[in-house]
């Protein structure tokens, strides 16, 4: 029988944002509004996790780094660093990523990661398919046309879409 994880802490998994398409990819001024709207969403569920509790990955892409920054400049403190991974490119690394960074969370701690598409599509139902099984588990994807990323709650198994993109009124 296999030993039930206890997992805690919460996951915010988000795309990097839009950038330049000439030499190097660097964040644009679209992209880094963008970041800051969807921060000051998330800011109100955050208003109380102290800066300590954070934690900020991205992968080794300029625009990802630029984006971490945009984060951490809203949620982090003077000690806040950015961990570049390079697990965050591919889908394959969902379960090494989790195993380095994530399995040993507390309740408090909150991790943005900025990556890239294929790690945002996949790790949600690499996560509910293998270590979250309880009913209602993510069975798809996410994806740009569904939005910008996923918050997962990894004690409750609470998911749902990160968008930039504000709702039609």
């Amino acid at each position: 029988m296999a030993e039930q994880v206890h997992l805690e802490g919460r996951l915010y998994l988000i795309r990097h944002g839009e950038h330049n398409s000439e030499g190097v990819k660097r964040l644009d001024e679209k992209g880094r509004k963008n970041l800051v709207s969807l921060a000051e969403k998330l800011k109100p569920e955050l208003k109380d996790i102290k800066p300590h509790n954070f934690s900020f990955f991205s992968t080794g892409y300029l625009r990802a780094v630029e984006s971490a920054i945009e984060l951490v400049q809203i949620f982090g403190d003077e000690y806040s660093q950015i961990n570049t991974s390079h697990l965050l490119y591919d889908a394959e690394n969902c379960k090494q990523f989790f195993d380095e960074h994530l399995a040993n969370l507390g309740k408090e701690d909150i991790v943005f990661a900025i990556c890239h598409l294929p790690f945002v599509e996949h790790f949600p139902a690499w996560f509910f398919n293998n270590l979250h099984k309880k009913p209602g588990r993510f069975e798809g994807e996410y994806g740009p046309e569904k939005g910008t990323g996923i918050y997962i709650d990894f004690r409750t198994g609470e998911h749902r879409e990160l968008t930039f993109r504000n709702p039609p009124s």
